[in-house]
């Protein structure tokens, strides 16, 4: 029957219009109008107006119950005018909606004899009793203007409740350090698990928007409807457009670190650098405005940021004894400058269509960074440069870089349609600093420290988009009253890393201590020179109903069906230092698909537009880059042992058995023995969620909110499916050497039983590395609950407050390939935080504004890398380190983060135009909060690595015109 009724729909729609939808950024206005008696007044004309539109105004005439509906309307306040032959005409004026947000207003309208317009200015609906995602809209001028803001992701992730930040809060930072990272009600961010849009117009994950040329930003965090294929934060940047009237925004912003917030208990926990901001400065101009009036309009921006700053820990070399990690290193001061350039037109063809185009580019350049490791000796998103040599960094580029066309029109008053297409790209340069000169990337395992040259790597990242959707609002149909939404979305993403030979060797050392001696360890090579392509291409289509029984009850519905084909071309390889000369064939990953419903509801507890109670249950199938694991082109290493047989801490030709199956072999990342998996299955997350909403006052508003995100049918990469559990079949004691890492010192834990593979299983014969599901009873899942109030700036004053806690149920190994994996497996630990931001405006047009953030600190556990020998037990046979879980996660915890920002503001208004001057100082109280620690047992244990920055001052003045 469910099938019927959507192919009944979806043929409804197609007899109507080739076209697809209305954009996501898009609000909407609707009500009902009646007499002074409550009943309700067919033919009555509402007409809106408001500086959004690009268009002098919108006309409609309410239907046989006396509704009408405005939807596809662009962020912005609007007047509605209701006239009808024997009735005073009603304006309703101020009435401001966001993107994505649907105001209900109904009006009664009086009979009169002589006409005399009723205007009524009333606040703004802040329930709203129809949409049944949630989040928060952040305004611009908000963070631009009343509150201490950055103009960047950082501040969406600060005031939006339900985003956790997991990487502390940078002022100043540009390039990968200022890319923010955070999670959605437990769920991390990345290239999956969030879906970022400009314009409604989908960009790659790990680029950074322009945040100041935007009006405001629409951050769905739960709830999301069949339009959205992604289970994480839905952030929708709404940028500026040219209008008839010319405008334009100017701004200067400088900030700097007067003083630094180490202090004695960390340099005694090892951190002696901290951050230092030496000085920033942030260069904002945009102009929009008329080519032809009612016609054509343009919009352009630019944005120059640069600053030099240390970064935590990060050291320009080891100082006068020589010896890194002792303290007496001086402090790195790299430079770092982000360009963004923006430009967008509007062409409006006709009365019922119009034609959009823009264009975006980020230019990133960095002094040092970090993100390509050697024996996984490094997490990648979020480096540990207490660790990391200068020489071991990498000089940085970085350019993201996206264009859109996209036409968009009303054929008539009940259908509307959207359809765009381009493209988002990155490409990142990783290049090895020049003062490491001809010296291998190397380890040191005992110290962790990296030191020599850096990885020279190259991340190529392209994704094709093309997307459209149509709205059909029938007059009747089915009942009740309906929005029907059908739409598409294409995505083909190439996701590469390509890499060259380098004078240093494609190779890489590790040193380690055994038995008090510092020798050679592990030879690791990289198969250079390579320039990949993958391919992982996803179609999507869906439909969605928002079916409104009466005024009180409204019902949205989806269905969407995703599908995904990864596939790598055929391609050829030249010879390098470490891998011949190849041709590789073209390689069948798989095809998927599954549908992914959608069901929510929202109910008017008392009828007057003052509380509702919504609840949705979703079904997001996740994306997944596929391809480049079956890919023998793409970068991969392989390790052995080495054999330093002069003790001269070089590599020397004979000391490695470099044949795979030999026995100096310990593993690869390659390819070569890796087919398909059939059996695959895609990830999904399942996601309940249920609120309650109550208007308090006029525009204040309070929330409470359930969220529970179950992911399914998780899949891990690099899983060697030829070496199963089962061959790790003997059992070696060891004991636990405490946190110091030497045996026989007061600190000293008990055994431990250390599980090493069966000689059978030995070499590369015996490597398959494939992405395998994880087995039952091994799915994650996160529980939160939420309270929150927010009061629209209206007036003089701003509020938000919200409160959030998240139970977790994470597996730390997904996929346990061995006993060894199963030790203290499970983070079922809580993570909290509490947000406070608002503003108040002064008499004489001063302003005061706070933003505060409170959150649980860092959780770890302690963790020892076992050798192939040690004085406590027998040797390891065929592994040459294992790696165990000491404690349960969460047993190593640190003290809460608190964040204050405050902001002193004054504006001077000009006529039509308006200077704002602004004093703020970030980190007030200068808190050197742990963000981020070392529990690898050994001479770093319990090591700070990162901390808050330290109290910011910035000054700046914004010239609107």
């Amino acid at each position: 029957m469910a099938v019927r009724a959507i192919a009944l729909i979806l043929t409804t729609l197609l007899a109507r219009s080739p076209a697809a939808a209305q954009n996501i950024s898009s609000a909407s206005i609707d009500g009902v109008v009646t007499d002074d008696t409550g009943g309700a007044l067919p033919g009555v004309a509402v007409t809106i107006t408001s500086p959004a539109l690009q268009v002098p105004q919108l006309v409609q005439a309410t239907d046989a119950s006396g509704h009408y509906r405005f939807i596809d309307l662009p962020r912005g306040t609007y007047q509605l005018r209701f006239e009808i032959q024997g009735f005073d005409p009603l304006v309703r004026q101020g009435l401001e909606v966001n993107a994505g947000f649907a105001a209900r207003v109904n009006v009664s309208m009086k009979v009169g004899s002589v006409q005399e317009t009723v205007t009524v200015s009333g606040a703004s609906p802040v329930v709203d009793l129809t949409t049944t995602r949630g989040g928060q809209n952040v305004s611009t001028d908000l963070i631009s203007i009343a509150l201490p803001g950055l103009k960047q992701m950082a501040d969406v992730i600060a005031m939006t409740p339900g985003l956790h930040s997991t990487d502390g809060y940078k002022p100043g930072a540009i390039g990968l350090n200022g890319r923010s990272r955070f999670n959605t009600y437990g769920l991390d961010s990345g290239n999956t698990n969030v879906t970022v849009m400009v314009d409604g117009f989908k960009i790659i994950a790990n680029s950074q928007p322009d945040f100041a040329n935007s009006v405001e930003t629409d951050v769905k965090t739960y709830g999301n409807s069949a339009e959205v294929k992604e289970a994480g934060a839905l952030i929708n940047v709404i940028t500026k457009s040219g209008g008839n009237d010319f405008h334009g925004r100017y701004s200067d912003f400088y900030m700097r670190q007067p003083k630094t917030n180490l202090d004695s208990d960390l340099s005694a926990r090892g951190l002696s650098v901290g951050t230092s901001l030496r000085y920033y400065n942030d260069l904002f101009g945009d102009l929009g405005g008329r080519l032809v009036r009612d016609k054509v309009w343009f919009f352009g921006s630019m944005r120059d940021r640069r600053n030099q700053t240390t970064r935590p820990g990060l050291v320009l070399n080891p100082g006068p004894d020589g010896v890194y990690l002792t303290g007496d290193e001086p402090a790195a001061l790299p430079k770092s400058s982000l360009d963004n350039p923006t430009i967008k037109g509007t062409f409006q063809l006709t009365e019922k269509y119009q034609l959009v185009a823009d264009y975006a580019r980020e230019v990133t350049n960095s002094d040092a960074d970090y993100q390509k490791t050697i024996f996984n000796a490094q997490p990648a998103s979020s480096p540990d440069f207490t660790h990391i040599a200068f020489e071991a960094t990498q000089v940085f580029r970085w350019v993201p870089t996206r264009w859109k066309v996209e036409l968009k029109g009303t054929p008539s008053n009940h259908l509307l349609f959207d359809a765009q297409f381009g493209r988002s790209t990155y490409l990142l340069d990783y290049t090895p600093q020049s003062v490491c000169g001809l010296t291998p990337p190397t380890y040191d395992r005992n110290t962790l420290m990296l030191t020599g040259c850096a990885v020279q790597q190259q991340s190529d990242f392209t994704m094709w988009v093309a997307d459209g959707s149509m709205t059909w609002v029938p007059s009747s149909f089915l009942g009740g009253s309906h929005e029907f939404k059908m739409g598409y979305q294409l995505s083909a993403r190439d996701i590469t890393g390509n890499s060259a030979v380098t004078p240093q060797g494609n190779y890489a050392l590790m040193f380690d201590v055994v038995n008090g001696v510092r020798q050679g360890a592990q030879f690791e090579t990289a198969n250079a020179p390579v320039n990949p392509v993958n391919w992982d291409n996803v179609y999507s289509g869906y439909i969605a109903d928002q079916w409104r029984v009466g005024q009180r009850l409204t019902f949205n519905l989806g269905l969407r069906y995703d599908s995904q084909h990864s596939y790598v071309p055929e391609q050829t390889r030249e010879a390098g230092p470490w891998a011949a000369a190849a041709t590789y064939p073209r390689v069948e990953v798989g095809r998927w698909g599954h549908v992914a419903p959608r069901a929510a509801v929202a109910f008017d507890l008392t009828g007057s537009g003052k509380t509702v109670a919504k609840a949705s249950y979703s079904w997001f199938n996740t994306e997944a880059a596929l391809s480049g694991s079956y890919n023998q082109l793409t970068i991969f290493t392989t390790d052995y042992r080495w054999h330093d047989l002069n003790n001269d801490g070089r590599y020397q030709p004979g000391e490695v058995n470099l044949d795979t199956n030999g026995a100096d072999f310990l593993s690869t990342t390659s390819a070569a023995n890796t087919p398909p998996n059939p059996n695959l299955l895609l990830s999904h997350t399942q996601e309940i969620s249920a609120s309650i909403e109550r208007e308090l006052a006029p525009n204040f508003a309070t929330r409470l909110l359930y969220v529970l995100k179950r992911n399914g049918d998780d899949s891990s990469t690099g899983i060697n499916v030829l070496r199963p559990f089962s061959a790790y079949n003997i059992p070696i004691t060891r004991r636990d050497p405490g946190p110091d890492g030497l045996l026989n010192t007061a600190d000293d834990g008990g055994l431990v039983t250390i599980y090493d593979y069966d000689a059978a299983f030995r070499g590369s014969n015996f490597v398959s590395n494939q992405t395998v599901n994880r087995p039952d009873g091994r799915s994650d899942y996160f529980n939160s609950f939420e309270g929150s109030v927010t009061r629209r700036l209206a007036g003089s004053w701003s509020l938000l407050a919200a409160y959030t806690a998240t139970k977790y149920h994470r597996w730390l190994v997904g996929v346990p390939q061995s006993p060894n994996d199963t030790y203290f497996d499970l983070d079922n630990r809580w993570r909290w935080s509490f947000k406070l931001n608002g503003n108040y405006n002064l008499p004489h047009d001063f302003l005061v504004g706070a933003i505060v953030e409170v959150g649980n600190g860092a959780l770890g556990q302690r963790t020892y890398v076992f050798r192939a020998t040690d004085s406590s037990g027998a040797p390891l046979r065929q592994l040459a380190t294992v790696t165990l879980r000491l404690e349960p996660f969460g047993a190593e915890s640190e003290p809460h983060q608190t964040q204050f920002n405050a902001r002193v503001g004054k504006k001077v208004a000009l006529g039509r135009k308006a200077l704002n001057f602004s004093v703020d100082v970030l980190n007030v109280t200068n808190t050197n909060a742990i963000t981020a620690v070392t529990y690898a047992s050994g001479p770093s244990f319990g090591r700070v690595t990162d901390i808050l920055p330290p109290r910011t001052l910035r000054a700046g003045v914004t010239f609107d015109f």
